[in-house]
């Protein structure tokens, strides 16, 4: 009888454990399933350097960064070192104005942020009165040297009108730069692409 009682805790206790090892893995997929998730988020960033005339860094400079689609506007302060950031952009167009004490309104637009991409624009003021004001017509440039990620929004009009085989949507990801797909032998159904020519 007493040998069937520790037997029956023993059991108990396995199945607990057990229970408990399994909720623990569950937690852990969980916690590094959201934290990937966030790599994968269609967003960009934008970020810079805003300095005076010498290159000397501006602080305290009102930033202000407005989606030209939906009219949504975020502000920052430059830094000590004269630097601001924006993170998680929605893909899109925005303009940018900074302002200074004692220096002109400073404007530029349209700035494209596209997936995953980090957009670098230094903002120089230069000294003046109140009414004046420096507007910037262009568009930054497309070349992201801050992170070494790939990606590429792809219009609703290419999607429509680009021949695809099958019209698979994962041959989109072959419009990226530097992507090449992968030979018969290599493809699975997880990677069926290459970058190529990527330096370390």
């Amino acid at each position: 009888m007493l040998l069937k009682i520790l037997e029956n805790r023993r059991s108990g206790l396995h199945k607990a454990t057990i229970a408990s090892r399994t909720i623990l893995f569950a937690l852990v997929l969980i916690i590094f399933g959201v934290r990937n998730s966030n790599a994968q988020d269609a967003v960009g960033n934008l970020e810079g350097l805003v300095s005076d005339k010498s290159g000397a860094p501006v602080v305290g400079a009102s930033i202000t960064l407005k989606n030209l689609e939906t009219n949504s506007v975020r502000r920052q302060i430059s830094n000590v070192e004269g630097r601001y950031r924006f993170v998680l952009l929605s893909v899109g167009r925005y303009s940018l104005a900074a302002d200074a004490a004692t220096f002109a309104h400073f404007s530029q637009s349209p700035i494209e942020i596209t997936v995953s991409q980090t957009v670098q624009l230094d903002i120089g003021l230069v000294l003046g009165t109140v009414t004046e004001s420096i507007t910037v017509q262009g568009t930054a440039p497309a070349i992201d040297t801050s992170t070494n990620t790939l990606g590429k929004v792809v219009s609703s009009r290419e999607v429509l009108e680009l021949p695809l085989n099958g019209r698979n949507f994962a041959q989109l990801g072959l419009l990226q730069a530097g992507v090449a797909p992968l030979t018969a032998g290599l493809a699975t159904q997880v990677a069926r692409y290459a970058l190529v020519n990527r330096m370390p």
